[in-house]
């Protein structure tokens, strides 16, 4: 991966294809964890990007990143927008209209499971 496809998968996330994002740039058995969740496969993942993004826009913004041979890291700032009102949102409760920001690291090494299986 280099900083143009890294750009190139935050464009398709933020316009939600998550699809495309996932299998572009994911392996086949790759994991997906946060604080929320630990998940094994690009289509689990998948599934549940869609499906956890009920009622909100998410808008990731890279502030700054590293690209090396077998590891990318990248520091950046979510952008969640409520479409519609969510007492349940995961952050706070949010009202239709309603931004949260929130400053993030990634990294698709580190994984408890072994490499985060981003493709190279």
């Amino acid at each position: 991966m280099n900083g143009d496809e890294l750009f190139r998968y935050f464009k398709l996330y933020n316009q939600g294809h998550f699809e495309d994002a996932v299998d572009s740039y994911y392996v086949e058995d790759a994991y997906f964890w946060n604080t929320r969740i630990t998940l094994c496969g690009r289509q689990k993942i998948i599934d549940w990007l869609y499906a956890s993004h009920h009622g909100y826009l998410e808008k990731l913004t890279p502030v700054s990143f590293i690209i090396v041979p077998e590891r990318a890291a990248v520091e950046l700032e979510q952008e969640f927008y409520a479409t519609e009102d969510m007492s349940y949102f995961f952050i706070k409760p949010m009202k239709k209209g309603q931004k949260i920001f929130k400053d993030v690291q990634a990294s698709n090494g580190n994984c408890p499971h072994g490499n985060a299986g981003a493709k190279n």
